[in-house]
Parts: C-alpha cells; structure tokens; sequence
C-alpha cells in the first residue's frame, strides 16, 4: 500500500506544473488538475503520516513487552 501511496504523490507532482501551464490556456481544465493534485497529495500525505505514527507506537508497545 506504501508503494501505491508514493506513486499517488508522485502523480500528483507531476499533475500540479501540468495544470499550471494549462491554467494559461484552458482555465478550467487547469483549475481541475491543480485541485485534483493538492487533494491527492494530502491524502497521501495524511495515510503516510497516519503509518509512521502506528510503526512508532508499535516498536514503543514491543519495546515496553520486551521490559516486561
């Protein structure tokens, strides 16, 4: 799942200058994309952020087992 969150990032990198140079000619269309890719990387953001947590809370709750 990591993997499929890094490549939603990375589209939504590469989604964003997309829509900018398309805001120039088309601006609803850019106006789409660049929205499409801020709504995207924080999504992806919010699911990595959301894992790091639970990898630190489970090496802390292995780490308390461990003292026991």
């Amino acid at each position: 799942m990591k993997s499929l969150v890094i490549v939603g990032r990375l589209i939504a990198f590469i989604a964003f200058p997309i829509g900018l140079l398309f805001l120039l000619f088309k601006s609803f269309i850019g106006l789409v994309l660049i929205t499409a890719s801020i709504v995207v990387w924080n999504i992806c953001g919010h699911y990595l952020d959301k894992e790091q947590y639970l990898e630190k809370h489970n090496t802390k709750m292995m780490e308390e087992q461990q003292k026991e």
